[in-house]
């Protein structure tokens, strides 16, 4: 299973571009702050990513404006054929 949920606030709207065949495929930058349990300890967090939509839901997410928080459902892929580098592919999301 490739599954992520995230939550994280929308800080940066990056190029948007089409596939060949018209998809829209556009990268997003996000902010996370907030703490995460691991080993039984709670630990903070404070960093950006960035996350990748195509078609329908890039074209919703353009339509958000900066500053918003999102809960996504996302999954990970390798950021090219053959690489090593992971990237986050945004499936769906809602504004809070």
């Amino acid at each position: 299973m490739n599954r992520l949920a995230l939550r994280a606030r929308l800080v940066r709207h990056l190029l948007a571009r089409l596939t060949p065949s018209g998809l829209r495929v556009q990268d997003f930058g996000f902010h996370f702050h907030g703490t995460v349990v691991e080993a039984m300890s709670e630990r903070m967090l404070d960093f950006e990513f960035e996350a990748r939509a195509v078609g329908a839901v890039a074209e919703r997410l353009a339509a958000v404006p900066l500053g918003a928080t999102l809960r996504m459902s996302a999954f990970l892929a390798p950021s090219s054929r053959g690489a090593r580098r992971l990237r986050i592919h945004i499936t769906d999301f809602e504004v809070e």
